[in-house]
């Protein structure tokens, strides 16, 4: 008989060395994409902030300006929590300190369907319900909740102020002074919109002091200052602790019509000398904020008159201080606080009065 001749097949098996380097290789991988994603993971906790967060910085629960020790920047929104009519748009402002920062602000809705938000700060309310915007430096943040409305007269469900574009009551309340274009109303404690209402004035017919600029009839002052009730003086420090006669932001669109600022939004004046943008005022709830870009004669003797209606005693205070300013300053007078932050990168240096 023939010998049958089996051979056993073998698979011939992979060398030892290239498999333990696959195995590397995919372990390798697996911890880079792990790390990528907690890297994504920590970075939109700090860019985000909910309209939950939102709530419970409401609340004193939690801070909302996320901060990082190794950077500096902080940012600010100058608005507080409001309910708007929709339909309505308003720009609000962020202060970012330091000013010189190169990091530009970045705007976010929480849920652009009920409140939309562009590039620049200016909010459409589009629907009912509410929304976080949210102001991004880097990895600092700030928010604040907007609550889209039916009308004035429905009020906020949240409690909020109802904000119409430029002027701002208690929730749920209607007043005069408000309407659902964002214009201020007729009379403001019995004076014309935008003059200045009994009682907010200096000494009956005293002289407006030189560069100064002229304000509403009696509202005129002495030279340092200005005379304030009774014709007492008032310090020439700028910390003047006797409550402010000026207008406050809900009172000063009529006074920027008439010295030629041209409305802009709802909330935004806009002052060109000669086709050249200077600058604009824009009015929160409780703050009025004064950018200037380009200063001219003309724009430096406006932004005086209005400083003269918001503080008609320290007016000519705060603007030398202005003046000097070489970093960014916060002080008081008349008992409101005063902003001062300086130019950064080419941008708008800004004259903050909050009421």
């Amino acid at each position: 008989m023939a010998k049958s001749n089996n051979k056993k097949m073998r698979l011939k098996p992979l060398p030892v060395a290239i498999m333990v380097i696959l195995a590397v290789v995919i372990i390798v991988a697996f911890i880079v994409a792990e790390i990528h994603n907690s890297q994504k993971e920590e970075d939109s906790k700090k860019a985000n902030v909910s309209l939950s967060e939102k709530e419970l910085v409401a609340k004193g629960e939690v801070n909302v300006n996320i901060q990082n020790d190794a950077v500096k920047t902080e940012v600010e929104i100058l608005f507080e929590d409001s309910a708007v009519p929709v339909g309505t748009s308003f720009k609000i402002m962020a202060i970012v300190t330091p000013s010189d920062t190169d990091k530009a602000i970045v705007w976010t809705s929480s849920n652009s369907d009920i409140v939309e938000v562009s590039s620049d700060g200016v909010i459409n309310v589009k629907g009912i319900g509410t929304a976080a915007i949210t102001a991004t430096v880097g990895d600092v943040a700030d928010a604040i909740a907007i609550e889209g409305i039916a009308s004035v007269t429905s009020g906020s469900g949240n409690g909020y102020s109802v904000y119409t574009g430029s002027s701002v009551n208690s929730a749920g309340n209607t007043a005069s002074g408000i309407s659902s274009s964002g214009e201020s109303g007729d009379s403001y404690n019995g004076s014309t919109s935008g003059n200045q209402s009994s009682g907010n004035t200096g000494s009956s017919g005293a002289d407006s002091a030189s560069g100064g600029g002229t304000g509403s009839s009696g509202a005129d002052s002495t030279s340092g200052g200005g005379t304030g009730n009774s014709g007492a003086g008032s310090s020439s420090g700028g910390n003047s602790s006797d409550t402010s006669k000026g207008l406050t932001s809900s009172e000063i669109s009529g006074v920027l019509t008439e010295q030629g600022f041209t409305p802009n939004v709802s909330n935004v004046y806009v002052y060109n000398d000669n086709g050249t943008y200077c600058g604009e005022i824009v009015i929160q709830p409780n703050v009025t904020i004064i950018y200037i870009k380009q200063r001219s004669s003309g724009f430096d003797s406006k932004i005086q008159s209005v400083l003269k209606e918001l503080l008609p005693t320290e007016y000519n205070q705060v603007w030398n201080n202005y003046l000097s300013a070489t970093t960014d300053r916060t002080f008081t007078v008349e008992n409101r606080k005063v902003r001062l932050v300086t130019a950064g990168k080419g941008g708008h240096s800004q004259i903050v009065i909050y009421n």
